[in-house]
């Protein structure tokens, strides 16, 4: 069969051996099934793994194992199938800081992203759901300063744990001494508080401005950054360097600071 006919045949999802486990709990396993125009329901007790099936369709969720089609292709390795869903959360999803006309403007700007942009989106979004730190620091930033301030090694693992593999030991120790000897990382933890709760513009910046991304960060969306900065002066993309680009690419960083300043000498 060809033509109209077998499109309309064809599934509109595809689960193939779907499996998603998280350490040694298992969700859902070995799960296979089409859906084709219509309406479809899940149905089964608490724990069964609807939602996780759910989430893996919309591509919120990657498989552990097997794979999710969408139109036949695979969601997990192509953003732009995210336009062909709507999903309605079984909770609130709002913004607390956006008016109901902000979040239905954000939604519309997201529309016409390339899927390199997509891309960068989907790193921020999983290192945001990662992180834990600046969600402590901004919320009870005290409640982490006494153990920081209260022994080293408090401060050792926090910064180790931020830090990873990312520098070398002998980094990571000069980092924390810092902290320690001062006795400052409880209030140079008080960024994250001061910034989420001060009063934000409501009108772009006009300041002039430069913007250095580096390969293995969070990469800028520029029509967004030109939308809040009305004064871009300098924009540079590396294809290295990371979020410690003063240590994995300080060549980059030197080269480009120097660049930006130069033009206000």
């Amino acid at each position: 069969m060809s033509g109209p006919a077998a499109a309309a045949e064809a599934p509109v999802v595809e689960l193939r051996r779907f499996s998603k486990w998280y350490g040694d709990v298992v969700a859902v396993a070995d799960l296979s099934f089409e859906l084709r125009p219509g309406v479809t329901g899940l149905l089964g007790p608490n724990g069964a793994g609807k939602t996780t099936t759910l989430k893996a369709i919309c591509g919120l969720l990657h498989p552990s194992q097997g794979e999710v089609l969408l139109f036949g292709r695979p969601i997990a390795s192509d953003p732009m199938l995210y336009r062909a869903i709507g999903v309605v959360p079984d909770g609130d999803r709002l913004y607390p800081r956006l008016t109901v006309r902000s979040y239905v403007r954000l939604h519309a700007e997201l529309q016409g992203l390339t899927p390199q942009e997509l891309g960068y989106l989907s790193f921020l979004e999983g290192f945001v759901d990662h992180a834990v730190h600046d969600k402590l620091q901004a919320a009870q930033p005290q409640t982490i300063a006494h153990a920081l301030a209260d022994s080293p090694a408090g401060q050792l693992a926090w910064s180790g744990q931020l830090f990873g593999d990312a520098l070398s030991p002998d980094h990571i120790c000069t980092n924390v001494a810092i902290y320690w000897l001062t006795n400052t990382g409880a209030s140079a933890a008080r960024f994250y508080y001061e910034n989420q709760h001060a009063d934000h513009p409501t009108e772009p910046t006009t300041v002039p401005m430069g913007l250095a991304s580096f390969a293995f960060d969070f990469r800028p969306i520029r029509r967004f950054a030109e939308r809040d900065h009305t004064n871009i002066v300098s924009w540079s993309e590396f294809d290295r360097g990371s979020h410690w680009a003063a240590h994995d690419a300080p060549d980059l960083l030197l080269a480009d600071l120097r660049q930006f300043f130069a033009r206000f000498r």
